[in-house]
């Protein structure tokens, strides 16, 4: 019988609390099939993993989807992740001084449309 999403969390939440609960920072791994077993369906539909996702969100869980199974885990098990250097996101940050070289005026975009207009075939 399939359960409702709302169904499905309470048990992963059950497992969660009943194997990992007095561990700190722990978090667990179920395979789809096993998933689609708890659930109770044949295919985990976008809809229904969204629909798991909010309600583990509500109770302050996560799902993670990975290719070859998920991840279940309570946001404070994750909150002493270490964060990314202010340095390190300082060096990514887009060079503003290229931007210009982004942006199009209105005569070279006449030029493009005049030139693609031309040259229709694909």
């Amino acid at each position: 019988m399939a359960r409702t999403a709302q169904e499905t969390v309470k048990v992963l939440s059950d497992i969660y609390d009943e194997t990992f609960a007095n561990d700190s920072y722990e978090q667990f791994q179920v395979g789809w099939a096993e998933l689609r077993s708890i659930a109770g369906v044949t295919k985990l539909t976008p809809t229904y993993l969204n629909q798991l996702s909010g309600h583990l969100r509500d109770i302050e869980m996560l799902l993670v989807a990975c290719d070859s199974f998920l991840l279940v885990a309570r946001q404070q098990d994750l909150a002493h992740a270490r964060t990314v250097p202010a340095r390190l996101v300082e060096q990514y940050l887009p060079d503003h001084e290229d931007d210009n070289d982004l942006e199009i005026d209105e005569e070279e975009l006449a030029d493009a449309e005049n030139n693609l207009s031309e040259d229709e075939s694909f």
